[in-house]
């Protein structure tokens, strides 16, 4: 498995467990649900930022390489 790989399947782990935890926060702590809302907007921007990072890491190794002459 490489980088990238992970990166994509780290990155859908971590959507399911946001999903579990606003579930499990507002089944056990109604009055506390706020404060999540609140963090929600960080966590999403976090979770987005990762996807797109795992997404773009290949092609912005490409360019890397083909402005290096290749890797070599």
């Amino acid at each position: 498995m490489n980088a990238k790989d992970l990166l994509q399947k780290t990155w859908i782990f971590e959507v399911v467990w946001l999903l579990l935890n606003f579930t499990i926060c507002l089944y056990f702590f109604p009055g506390k649900i706020g404060a999540f809302m609140q963090a929600l907007p960080l966590l999403t921007t976090l979770i987005g930022g990762q996807g797109f990072l795992a997404a773009a890491g290949p092609e912005i190794k490409r360019l890397i390489e083909s402005k290096n002459g290749g890797g070599e």
